[in-house]
């Protein structure tokens, strides 16, 4: 999914000033929690199918996909994986929990109150 979409919107960068930031969070008086990984699978029955979605969620890649209409169907049909319900990608996605910490009496800092874990 990654490969396909980098030609329409390629977040290699920001990814990578993501992971930056994360390294620098105590130096903005935050704590790193729990770190987690989960994949997701999605689904399209085409080329065309992926492409009419990627430009309902964002109607302004209109003019990008239409300019790499070929370079992407090629990508989409070598990175799916074929299979009952079309061409399928798997995609990670990474989430880290951060909280705030709080300035304590005498000094010192102490952490934030956190959310129950069904709020996070």
């Amino acid at each position: 999914y990654f490969e396909v979409m980098r030609l329409i919107d390629d977040e290699t960068e920001v990814r990578g000033r993501a992971l930056e930031a994360l390294r620098d969070v105590s130096a903005h008086g935050l704590l790193v929690g729990d770190e987690k990984y989960y994949r997701m699978r999605r689904c399209y029955e085409s080329a065309a199918q992926f492409l009419d979605h990627t430009i309902e969620v964002d109607p302004e890649r209109r003019a990008i996909v239409e300019a790499n209409r070929g370079r992407i169907e090629e990508r989409f049909y070598r990175h799916g994986v074929p299979g009952d319900r079309g061409y399928c990608f798997e995609m990670e996605f990474r989430s880290n929990r951060l909280s705030k910490t709080a300035p304590r009496e005498g000094g010192g800092r102490v952490a934030a109150r956190r959310f129950p874990a069904d709020m996070a």
